[in-house]
């Protein structure tokens, strides 16, 4: 989720939902104007604004499921070997 604070949420102008998938798909897009209509010109840049820092959201979990991966590898010829100590019993 990327949201703003309180303080920037309450001066914006537009208040704005977005759910997109990581390939850029969007799945929900809801813009509320807070004082005055806003114009098509700005709603593609609040879409590409929201883009940006959800590809970097994405990156950042990626990264995060990356580091927490298991460290094991198992050599082709040493198979038997691996899935026993896995399981802990012998093959």
């Amino acid at each position: 989720m990327l949201d703003l604070c309180y303080e920037e949420d309450s001066r914006a102008e537009v208040d704005m939902n977005v759910v997109m998938t990581e390939s850029g798909k969007l799945v929900e897009v809801q813009g509320t104007a807070e004082r005055a209509p806003f114009s098509r010109t700005q709603l593609n840049r609040l879409l590409d604004l929201a883009g940006s820092g959800l590809g970097k959201i994405f990156a950042l979990q990626k990264a995060a499921v990356e580091e927490e991966k298991p460290k094991r590898t198992a050599k082709v010829g040493n198979l038997g070997e691996a899935l026993s100590a896995a399981s802990g019993e012998m093959i």
